[in-house]
């Protein structure tokens, strides 16, 4: 088994991201239509279509089979997967973008269109459900082609486009899915469209 199923096999029971569900649980989005960026093995798409979602889970890797074997027949039709690498991303318009732990992995070199298209594909008054890798995350002086952000260059994403409803800076030292302990920077964010 490589690296990546291991990763899968490690997180496919894992509960939904915090902000994301901290964002379902206080807000009502009407217009039930989301992506999520980077979905991994599920977790938050799971969550979304259990909460009446249809959802475009997108990931480098074709991991469907790991996320439709836990929906019935009605959830299923809710769910729709796409295997795209973030440099080659095609985005549809959506009132609910959630990309946890995954941005930071598009290559550097073609960040600012891969954010181009995450903005542009989030409609007025739909929200972004997020994170990024910070400066001081261990992983900036092993993983050179990866994305990190000041706070500043964070914050600078959303200014035109967006409210921020939720920023949270994290650091700590916690082992990865892996098991392999790791100093994480990471700024988590919740913004609204204008």
């Amino acid at each position: 088994m490589g690296k990546i199923e291991e990763y899968y096999k490690k997180t496919e029971n894992s509960k939904p991201n915090f902000f994301l569900k901290k964002l379902i649980d206080n807000v009502d989005i009407k217009q039930k239509n989301a992506v999520d960026l980077g979905c991994g093995a599920g977790r938050d798409t799971l969550y979304l279509i259990k909460n009446g979602f249809k959802v475009l889970a997108i990931d480098n890797e074709d991991t469907s089979k790991i996320i439709s074997k836990k929906l019935n027949s009605e959830e299923l039709k809710r769910f729709r997967f796409k295997c795209q690498a973030f440099e080659d991303l095609e985005i549809e318009e959506n009132n609910l973008l959630v990309a946890n732990f995954s941005i930071s992995f598009c290559n550097k070199n073609y960040f600012k269109s891969f954010w181009n298209k995450i903005d542009k594909s989030i409609l007025k008054n739909g929200y972004f459900v997020g994170n990024f890798f910070g400066l001081n995350d261990s992983w900036a002086k092993t993983k050179k082609d990866m994305v990190f952000l000041t706070k500043e260059e964070v914050l600078d994403l959303f200014k035109n486009n967006f409210n921020i409803i939720f920023f949270k800076e994290v650091e700590k030292d916690e082992k990865t899915a892996l098991g392999v302990m790791k100093h994480w920077h990471i700024y988590n964010v919740i913004a609204k469209k204008k």
